[in-house]
């Protein structure tokens, strides 16, 4: 039998032992990979099947399934059994994680031979493994150095070592099986496909190793203490990196070049409880343990993402900021954001204390340079391709704030947030349906996942938010729990539960309506996140544009400036008054550029199509804004929950910064004439709008 990898195989024992055809969603939720991964390996699959006298076959509803006799399938299911009995043999990128992984972890240098024994393989299969071992740690600030007659060894600080150890655990083995180590009577999941290196003896011998109990103890009391709960990845990665300090602090690597920058970071609460607990540790282990240390621990905790309580999800709570005012930088970045997707963004108050609060451990993170995973990147790319490339040019915004550049796991998350703003331009209602999120990843997938039911299922209201320690002790009966939607398996409960994907695909949400339809009908549709509709040009026309309009107050303004639009039918004369209360609540946040202001309001307010207007006055408006009072240009855009305006207000995002042609705009002399300034302008700078964003 050829080789085949661990990843093809899975896919291949599924096709083998299901006869029904299955799409690539279904596979890739089982087996915990995207459909990206399993097309791949499909087509990969193909001439393997076909040196087996078997075929892959495809449904019109791009559904794949086996074409094979049963007494084929049953032949091929044992041949597989018996070569998962056989002894492991490593891919290369298993045997770079492994040596990895060794290399940190060893006290001495290790000579090639040394390898060479621990991977079984030969010395210039170890020489190319190292290559891949050495580009990895080079991103993680750590030097391998090789010298011969000396041997081979990681060089780098501390602080780093031991982020990569944590790193390589949690990307490796399931956090069943991490947790299953800091629990005594907890037995160890049976290993997949997915994480093979769990059969790893030098994996387990660690694990055993780091008194994972007791770093989960000390976990527990810093969340009574700070009165906070972690999300189950940063709690996992806590009391790995707790578990991980104390072992190398007893071995005698101790932290003493961190730079945490004492109070300008940390004012009190987490650097109070991190010296707390390390007095605690020396005690127990009869060591002394520098400042250092606890600083280092402490920015961990500030850099840790925090589970939202059932109360934010209608009033968020109040931010605690203190540094660099996550606030001030959320404002900034939103007010850019905006302009690309959607205005009223700019002042949804839920989406700035949201993103503000998951903006404090960005921070964090960015300034030291502290490990980020984002389990759904591919996933966030591949279902708001639009928002993410919006989310990535604007963290501009956070760069120079912090000095160095956002990763795409970091601008994931925040894409997640927007997303959610978004759907909530979607009118909803208060639903009777209750029901409890358990989520394992953090506030952002949360807040996608709440926005995205209460848009398409009005009658659901979400009651709380648990993690998966959580929900096993929650009681369902009394709080009158219709049904608890979870991303990670939950064990015990009745059919009262049902597993989804973060993202909530096809089959979770034919899932969750099948429960929902069974008492409530008429469940509303999504909105479609496109940036395909019309541009500018096709909706600034002569019925749109006015010219030297006369107002004496900026709320004559606005009403005048709305007028052609109410006339044509495309909004009500409730979305103009819902105009002017946004200025009268936010102030003059709508002013954008000099002299220019982009009005707006929800879409639900009396929007009937896509449509915008533009409007000069005869002179010009004040509106109480600081810097680009008077207001001598005002632009209407109504919204529908279509998303169609995002190519138009990309356009004007980018018109209202030409000083020169908002000139032209303003004297221009009649409709005409203004159509022809706007096409000029498109025509000239439309390949370069373009290419912003492509």
């Amino acid at each position: 039998m050829i080789p085949i990898d661990s990843r093809s195989l899975a896919i291949l024992t599924k096709l083998l032992d299901i006869s029904t055809p299955l799409t690539k969603q279904q596979i890739a939720d089982e087996l915990q990979i995207t459909p990206r991964m399993v097309g791949y390996r499909l087509q990969r699959l193909r001439g393997w099947l076909i040196e087996h006298d078997m075929e892959l076959g495809m449904t019109a509803n791009h559904e794949v399934y086996l074409i094979a006799p049963q007494h084929l399938r049953e032949k091929l299911l044992l041949e597989l059994k018996n070569l998962s009995k056989e002894p492991i043999i490593w891919s290369a990128d298993e045997r770079c994680k492994l040596l990895t992984f060794h290399l940190l972890t060893e006290e001495n240098p290790t000579i090639m031979r040394s390898l060479q024994s621990i991977m079984g393989v030969s010395r210039p299969t170890i020489s190319k493994d190292l290559g891949g071992v050495e580009e990895w740690l080079r991103a993680c600030n750590i030097d391998l150095i090789k010298q011969p007659g000396y041997g081979i060894e990681v060089r780098g600080a501390e602080s780093k070592k031991r982020e990569a150890i944590a790193t390589i655990l949690l990307r490796n083995l399931s956090s069943s099986y991490i947790q299953s180590f800091s629990s005594p009577h907890t037995s160890k999941p049976k290993s997949t496909s997915k994480y093979r290196l769990e059969n790893s003896k030098c994996f387990k011998a660690y694990l055993e190793n780091l008194h994972l109990p007791t770093a989960a103890r000390y976990v527990r009391r810093i969340e009574s203490h700070l009165f906070v709960r972690f999300t189950d990845a940063s709690k996992l990665y806590l009391l790995l990196l707790l578990a991980i300090s104390v072992v190398r602090i007893n071995d005698g690597y101790v932290i003493q070049d961190f730079s945490f920058g004492g109070h300008d970071l940390i004012k009190g609460k987490e650097l109070d409880e991190a010296r707390k607990l390390f007095q605690l540790i020396e005690l127990e282990h009869g060591v002394i343990i520098p400042e250092e240390e606890m600083g280092f621990f402490a920015v961990n905790l500030c850099g840790s993402k925090l589970m939202p309580s059932s109360a934010d999800l209608d009033k968020p709570r109040t931010l605690a900021l203190d540094y660099h005012d996550p606030l001030v930088i959320t404002e900034k970045f939103l007010s850019k954001v905006a302009l690309h997707l959607h205005p009223i963004i700019r002042i949804d108050r839920r989406l700035i204390q949201n993103l503000a609060i998951h903006m404090r451990p960005i921070l964090v993170r960015l300034k030291y340079d502290l490990p980020i995973q984002n389990p759904f990147l591919e996933e966030v790319q591949d279902e708001y391709p639009f928002i993410f490339k919006v989310a990535k040019k604007c963290s501009k915004v956070i760069e120079d704030a912090v000095g160095c550049c956002v990763p795409d796991e970091e601008v994931g998350y925040i894409v997640l947030h927007i997303a959610a703003a978004l759907k909530r331009l979607v009118p909803n209602e208060r639903p009777p349906f209750r029901v409890v999120l358990v989520c394992g990843t953090g506030m952002a997938t949360v807040w996608l996942m709440v926005s995205k039911l209460k848009c398409m299922f009005p009658q659901i209201q979400i009651v709380d938010i648990l993690s998966e320690s959580e929900i096993y002790t929650y009681n369902l009966n009394r709080n009158r729990i219709n049904l608890v939607i979870s991303t990670v398996p939950i064990k015990n409960l009745d059919n009262s539960v049902i597993e989804v994907s973060p993202f909530l695909s096809p089959d979770d949400i034919n899932e969750v309506r099948t429960r929902v339809e069974k008492c409530y009908e008429n469940c509303s549709i999504p909105p479609i996140f496109g940036t395909n509709g019309p541009g500018l040009s096709d909706l600034i026309t002569d019925e749109t544009i006015q010219l030297g309009v006369r107002a004496t107050s900026w709320k004559e303004a606005i009403k005048k400036a709305g007028y052609p639009l109410r006339i044509a039918g495309a909004i009500d004369q409730h979305y103009i008054h819902s105009m002017i209360d946004l200025i009268k609540k936010y102030g003059a946040y709508a002013v954008v550029a000099d002299g220019v202001i982009i009005l707006h309001a929800q879409p639900k307010h009396g929007v009937n199509r896509v449509c915008m207007s533009l409007t000069t006055f005869e002179t010009p408006i004040e509106f109480g804004h600081p810097k680009f009072d008077p207001v001598r240009i005002a632009f209407v855009i109504g919204t529908t929950n279509d998303f169609m305006h995002i190519i138009a207000l990309q356009q004007l995002a980018s018109l209202v910064g030409e000083i020169s042609y908002i000139e032209k705009l303003y004297l221009a002399k009649d409709a005409n004439e203004v159509i022809s300034v706007l096409g000029n302008y498109i025509e000239e700078q439309g390949s370069r709008i373009t290419s912003t964003f492509s």
